[in-house]
C-alpha cells in the first residue's frame, strides 16, 4: 500500500493460491467513499512481489514477478495527470521480487531505497534518484533478505526480518549513511510481515 495525498493505493498482487491469478488492477481508498477499482490505472503488466512508493503526486511500482519471470522494471503514475497513464522509468540494476522499498533522503537528495529480494539481489541495495532518473548501487546488507520490511525511524533507514532459502531472520539493520549495522533483533524471526514508523508523539498516556 502507498499513500498519495489523502488516497491509499493497492497495486497488483495475487488471488487465492488455488486460482493462481496475478493482477494488474489498482484499487484506491478514501475515508469518504471506501475502496474502488481504478479502471484508468490498470497497470501495463501483472505484478506480484513488487513494492510501491509515493513520490509527491506520483505512484511508483517497482520490480515484482509473474510465475518465474522476475522484473527489473519501474513504472510511475502521476495522480494529477491521469491522461498520461503509466510511464516507464529507468529500470533497476537487477530484477527483484519479494524486496522492500522506502522513500527517504540519501546524500541530501530525496529518492527511493530498494533492498534485497529473490533472484540474485538478496543482499544488494540500490538508490533511485528521481531528478536524473538513475539507479546507483550502495552498501549491501549484512545478510541476504527477501520478504523483509524497510521503514524510517529517527531519520534513519531500518530493515528487519525476512528470510533467505528458508532461514528466517530476526535481525534488524540500520543504515548510517555509508554502511549497514545490525543494531537489534526481533524476538522472533519474521518474513512477509509489515512494519510502520509511528511518530513519538502519536500516542499520549
Amino acid at each position: 500500500l502507498s499513500v498519495v495525498g489523502g488516497t491509499i493505493y493497492a497495486t497488483g498482487g495475487k488471488s487465492r493460491y488455488e486460482d493462481d491469478q496475478t493482477y494488474s488492477s489498482v484499487e484506491s481508498y478514501t475515508e469518504e467513499r471506501g475502496w474502488r477499482i481504478e479502471t484508468y490505472m490498470e497497470m501495463t503488466q501483472e505484478r506480484e512481489g513488487h513494492c510501491s512508493v509515493a513520490l509527491k503526486t506520483r505512484l511508483l511500482v517497482i520490480g515484482g514477478s509473474v510465475q518465474s519471470s522476475v522484473f527489473d522494471t519501474v513504472q510511475a503514475f502521476d495522480t494529477e495527470n491521469l491522461s498520461q497513464g503509466w510511464v516507464s522509468l529507468r529500470s533497476m540494476t537487477i530484477g527483484r521480487s519479494g524486496h522492500a522499498c522506502q522513500a527517504a533522503l540519501y546524500q541530501g537528495e530525496e529518492g527511493i531505497f530498494v533492498s534485497g529480494g529473490r533472484n540474485d539481489a538478496s543482499a544488494s541495495v540500490e538508490f533511485y534518484r528521481p531528478e536524473s532518473d538513475t539507479w546507483a548501487n550502495i552498501a549491501s546488507l549484512n545478510i541476504g533478505r527477501q520478504y523483509h520490511s524497510m521503514t524510517v525511524a529517527s531519520d534513519q533507514l531500518v530493515v528487519a526480518g525476512g528470510n533467505t532459502e528458508g532461514a528466517g531472520w530476526s535481525s534488524v539493520e540500520m543504515f548510517n549513511g555509508s554502511h549497514w549495522l545490525v543494531t537489534t533483533h526481533l524476538l522472533e524471526g519474521r518474513r512477509n510481515h509489515a512494519a510502520v514508523s509511528v511518530p513519538s508523539n502519536f500516542y499520549s498516556c
